[in-house]
């Protein structure tokens, strides 16, 4: 699985090749990684643990979160751990950056990190890694 799964079976210039037109429009020439939480729907348990540490709030349905790094286009990087289905993609993505050094060894500095409103806790995380993150702004409620 190393040889097709992970940041270490693609060399950056090989995931600079994979930017889009769009990218490169909006974001510049760099190397960039989409980061977005996929989950899996799974049954419920007998075991009472495993019913609240896969439960989804938001869902409302058991689950396993996975965290997928993803090219502008659509080539997957990686798909990282299972996650409870408590857990939101920002303390996934804090979890990650804390744990995950082939991450930040791959990573240079100034490359482009895209994301949603859901990572605007780790944005910090993120910069400190050396990425550059970019996230949809939206209005504040009232503004127009």
């Amino acid at each position: 699985m190393p040889k097709h799964l992970g940041v270490n079976h693609l060399s950056r210039n090989e995931a600079w090749k994979h930017k889009t037109s769009f990218v490169v429009e909006f974001f510049g020439d760099n190397v960039t990684v989409i980061w977005d939480g996929t989950y899996i729907y799974t049954g419920k348990s007998s075991a009472h643990s495993i019913n609240r540490a896969t439960y989804s709030g938001q869902k409302h349905r058991h689950l396993l979160k996975f965290m997928s790094l993803v090219l502008p286009d659509g080539y997957v990087l990686d798909t990282i751990d299972p996650f409870r289905g408590t857990m939101n993609d920002a303390s996934i993505a804090q979890h990650i950056v804390r744990t995950c050094n082939s991450l930040i060894e791959w990573c240079d500095d100034n490359d482009i990190v895209l994301v949603d409103r859901g990572f605007r806790d780790v944005i910090d995380a993120f910069r400190e890694m050396g990425y550059e993150p970019k996230m949809p702004a939206f209005f504040r409620k009232g503004q127009a």
